[in-house]
């Protein structure tokens, strides 16, 4: 067994941006959004969401998907969300990869100590980690502000996956709650479950 850290591939779920980013060890190595805004209807989604990450898992041949749970269930979107997070954890399944999800409140403790952070906080933070992000974090355009923040919760869940670590137990894959030296309980559920 390799003791070297996992390549993550990192996905914020969107029914219109889907924020990516992979993260190799430390170094993060490709992020950005894409857009499905015309990918109506869901099959289309779907069928969009599934090819996306079949080429970068292809491309780039990492070892985890960790994406962000969906948290606001009450979006007029939330079945093509729910559908959405579903055919990832699918694609992860086909293609044998440790599938993990995080809360976005899990993240943002994790990363800012603070479980009611803000996606702007969030992003902040990274950018200070990463410089190279610092040119998405566009304060005087809220729109292509709004726009990158997809990017920002994808990069955050690629850290924490990496920074908790994994843990493979005979009851399922769970994050590891020890990121900065600190315990942090990290609530998770089994498999199947």
């Amino acid at each position: 067994m390799s003791n070297d850290p996992p390549r993550i591939l990192a996905i914020d779920p969107g029914t219109r941006y889907m924020g990516i980013a992979i993260l190799d060890g430390s170094e993060l190595i490709y992020y950005g959004v894409n857009d499905f805004r015309r990918k109506r209807p869901a099959d289309t989604l779907l069928g969009a969401t599934r090819e996306t990450l079949c080429g970068l898992i292809a491309e780039y041949r990492p070892s985890v998907l960790a994406y962000e749970k969906s948290f606001y269930v009450q979006s007029k979107n939330s079945v093509f969300l729910q559908a959405q997070e579903a055919e990832i954890k699918r694609v992860a399944r086909m293609r044998g990869l440790k599938a993990v999800g995080y809360a976005p409140t899990t993240v943002r403790q994790l990363l800012c100590e603070d479980r009611w952070a803000t996606k702007e906080e969030v992003a902040d933070l990274l950018a200070a980690r990463y410089p190279e992000l610092l040119r998405y974090r566009n304060r005087s355009d809220w729109v292509s502000e709004k726009y990158w923040l997809h990017m920002f919760d994808a990069v955050a869940v690629a850290v924490v996956c990496a920074e908790a670590g994994l843990v493979s137990g005979a009851d399922g894959v769970r994050a590891r709650p020890a990121v900065g030296g600190r315990e942090v309980p990290v609530p998770w559920r089994p498999r199947g479950r």
